[in-house]
């Protein structure tokens, strides 16, 4: 899903994503920043290394030969679901997103993870390349504040920036059979675009949940907040599906100098 607000009376070329959110606002209180090059980001599971725990259990020690009077029985059992079934998904994907008069955005995310079997972390993928007027790109900078856990503990976290995507690959202790929350906080710069359309309008577009999703996300929301000097000018627009696509399953809301968005379906895995 993705969506944007605008000012102005020209409207706002559509963007698009599946597992994906953009936001768009408007307001001529911002400042203007000339694009500079910059890069994006996606997101999935890893499966790095474990601490230290039983010996693992081998076929031969798990289904062995049951001995009885001198007769040998071997028995074979099989389970439904599979042993070792391992899966994930986002079962909420939470965004905080402040605008600020300046035009830098303040972003906090808010993740809450079920795992089934055992995991070691997770990526989170954050395009910060998007395309900007006639036709040319623009790059965001983000700098990560803070990644924790549902109780505000630090976690650990490297991060690397690739194609258009800043990469945070997130180490998640003890994910096993479990469901777990991580926040992510972050500064944006340069997510303010300016059209020289008639009369002129400034647009904020934000991807929410990147693209590169591998597993489901059941459930979006994002509330997006701008300078008081907005109010009344904001027009709002949310998207999803792949990308380019047109799908409105989300609703959205503007109220004052804030806009709220939530999605109305589950976000189904694809890289889009």
């Amino acid at each position: 899903m993705h969506t944007k607000i605008r000012e102005g009376t020209a409207s706002a070329v559509p963007q698009k994503m599946t597992t994906r959110t953009a936001l768009a606002a408007a307001g001529r209180s911002f400042k203007r920043h000339e694009p500079q090059g910059l890069k994006p980001i996606s997101h999935s599971v890893f499966n790095g290394p474990a601490e230290p725990g039983p010996p693992a259990v081998t076929p031969s020690s798990r289904y062995a030969p049951l001995e009885h009077c001198g007769e040998s029985f071997l028995l074979f059992l099989s389970f439904t679901p599979p042993l070792f079934a391992r899966d994930w998904r986002v079962a909420n994907f939470q965004d905080t997103i402040n605008v600020t008069a300046d035009g830098s955005t303040s972003v906090r995310e808010r993740l809450t993870l079920s795992f089934v079997g055992e995991w070691h972390g997770i990526h989170r993928t954050i395009p910060v390349e998007y395309p900007g007027p006639s036709g040319t790109n623009y790059t965001l900078f983000l700098n990560v504040e803070n990644v924790t856990d549902g109780n505000g503990q630090k976690l650990k976290y490297e991060s690397s920036t690739a194609h258009g995507y800043r990469d945070l690959k997130i180490f998640i202790p003890n994910a096993v059979d479990t469901t777990r929350t991580v926040e992510i906080s972050y500064i944006v710069r340069n997510a303010i675009r300016h059209f020289e359309d008639p009369g002129g309008h400034d647009e904020f577009y934000w991807n929410v949940t990147g693209n590169d999703w591998t597993v489901p996300i059941d459930h979006v929301s994002a509330l997006v907040m701008f300078p008081n000097s907005a109010a009344g000018e904001l027009k709002a627009q949310a998207f999803t599906g792949a990308y380019g696509s047109t799908e409105h399953e989300v609703t959205a809301s503007v109220d004052g100098a804030s806009v709220s968005f939530e999605s109305t379906t589950p976000l189904p895995f694809a890289a889009v």
